[in-house]
């Protein structure tokens, strides 16, 4: 019985769900303690990879029950739903949508990366839902705060100046914790399918499917929408010192504006993939990102004004041209 789950094939030791659940689950558990949410990034890999070598939904349904055991055993069952939540559900769900085609006249046709993007931004809006629920209406945020502020009074008191000035921050901060959280899984799921095709190179395993360019990727529709209309209502209730809906729309807001800033770093990588000095022009723009945060609101604008700019499709023509 043993030597038949541990044989496999080459290409079968990135589809098999025993090592694909538990290679991410031992990546989360020990990651997550020296790096927190960042280990999102690489626990969700394994999971990525697993879900576009195999179909089979029992296969997908073992990784995750193991999965989750394993960081339950290791961590916590607290920390079991987070691994669930960030990495477990998107790590599966994203790869079976990004595997589905159809045929046209014998061809194999791939649905394009907006409908993954477009899944991904539903999966993300309907998860801050759920965590704004546990935030404030299960008090989890009001404890967590205290929490934190009791140990932030026990700062020496040449240091208590400084305190003050980072509990009133976190103090305005913490209701869109929720959101806020959501938007870095965003970012997070973006580098990990940037990764992931890198992964399979490097093994000399075929990709199942044409990869995932950050270049290519576009918003759908209702993503425009509602980013306007959740805005005027935050913009509203802003107005009216409504403070019961300020922070629901305020996080509903977080992961649409983390959607358009990729769509503003597409934009960046195309222009950069015209340039003789890609890695180095893309390294310097993301350094101006990291240390001037103003810069965001050029990629946010630039996500946003594409579809009217359509700034890829000119400068594709003109490298056409040239």
């Amino acid at each position: 019985m043993l030597q038949k789950v541990f044989k496999f094939t080459k290409n079968q030791r990135f589809s098999h769900p025993l090592l694909g659940g538990l290679f991410s689950a031992l990546l989360f558990s020990f990651l997550w303690r020296l790096m927190g949410d960042l280990a999102t990034v690489f626990s969700i890999i394994p999971l990525f990879t697993l879900g576009l070598m195999t179909s089979a939904p029992k296969h997908l349904a073992t990784a995750f029950g193991i999965a989750l055991l394993t960081v339950a055993l290791f961590l916590s069952i607290e920390n079991a739903l987070n691994y669930a939540l960030y990495v477990g559900v998107p790590g599966l769900v994203l790869p079976y949508f990004a595997r589905q085609h159809y045929s046209e006249k014998g061809k194999k046709i791939w649905y394009p990366l907006e409908r993954l993007v477009g899944i991904l931004g539903i999966y993300a809006l309907a998860s801050t839902v759920v965590l704004m629920l546990v935030w404030h209406f299960f008090g989890i945020g009001e404890k967590n705060f205290e929490t934190l502020s009791s140990g932030l009074k026990q700062a020496p008191l040449e240091a208590q100046d400084q305190v003050i000035f980072l509990t009133t921050y976190l103090k305005l901060l913490w209701p869109y914790i929720p959101g806020i959280s959501m938007a870095v899984f965003v970012f997070m799921v973006a580098v990990a399918t940037s990764l992931t095709p890198k992964w399979f190179k490097a093994h000399k395993v075929a990709f199942p499917r044409p990869l995932l360019l950050l270049s290519e990727l576009y918003l759908p529709w209702w993503c425009w929408k509602a980013f306007a209309g959740v805005g005027l209502a935050w913009a509203l209730v802003l107005q009216l010192e409504t403070s019961v809906f300020q922070p629901v729309f305020g996080n509903l807001l977080a992961p649409l504006v983390a959607l358009f800033t990729l769509q503003g770093l597409s934009v960046v990588t195309t222009f950069a993939k015209k340039q003789k000095n890609t890695q180095m022009l893309l390294v310097i723009f993301y350094g101006f990102v990291l240390v001037f945060g103003w810069t965001l609101l050029i990629l946010i604008l630039a996500g946003l004004l594409e579809p009217w700019l359509d700034l890829r499709t000119r400068l594709t023509q003109r490298n056409e041209k040239e």
